[in-house]
């Protein structure tokens, strides 16, 4: 049983997306990233044509995205809790601008990130 030579052109521009958008990584750390099993173990990929690997690219991907997505949404959280922070403190500079206090209090505030 002969395989289909015209499955070949698309997985490679697929690996070659993936690996674009991994330029870091040597190909062999590609290969086995791909076949990592996900509990610190490699999968079988001996008898793997392109359908698994193709998986395990939109696999990786995703949870790429999901913990990029996780620290931008954490980033943001500590964005508005700062901004809260700011805020409590103009309002105690606005409520008592002779405050020394309150200014040091905007300032620190300010000054954090």
């Amino acid at each position: 049983m002969s395989r289909d030579p015209d499955r070949i052109k698309p997985f490679l521009r697929e690996l070659e997306a993936f690996w674009r958008a991994r330029p870091d990584w040597r190909f062999g750390q590609l290969i086995m990233n791909l076949s990592r099993d996900g509990q610190g173990g490699f999968l079988d990929i001996w008898e793997w044509d392109w359908n698994p690997f193709s998986r395990r690219m939109q696999e990786i991907g995703r949870e790429e995205s999901d913990a990029l997505l996780a620290r931008s949404a954490e980033a943001a959280v500590k964005r508005i809790e700062r901004l809260e922070r700011v805020e409590k403190a103009a309002q105690a500079v606005r409520n008592d601008p002779w405050s020394l206090k309150a200014h040091s209090w905007l300032e620190r505030e300010l000054d954090s990130e």
